[in-house]
């Protein structure tokens, strides 16, 4: 749909499995933005903010 992005926003709470602390989630951006060519920005929520 956007074949000229050259960056992602994410916009995540802080819990759960996309915790900032979680390294999964960390590995998974980190393996997306090599497969894709995109820069991934990633803004946290303060935790129970997004509900």
């Amino acid at each position: 749909m956007y074949p000229d992005a050259q960056n992602l926003l994410l916009l995540c709470d802080a819990g759960g499995a996309n915790s900032y602390r979680h390294n999964l989630f960390k590995e998974r951006l980190l393996t997306f933005a090599k497969e894709t060519g995109l820069s991934v920005i990633v803004a946290h929520y303060p935790p129970y903010c997004s509900k």
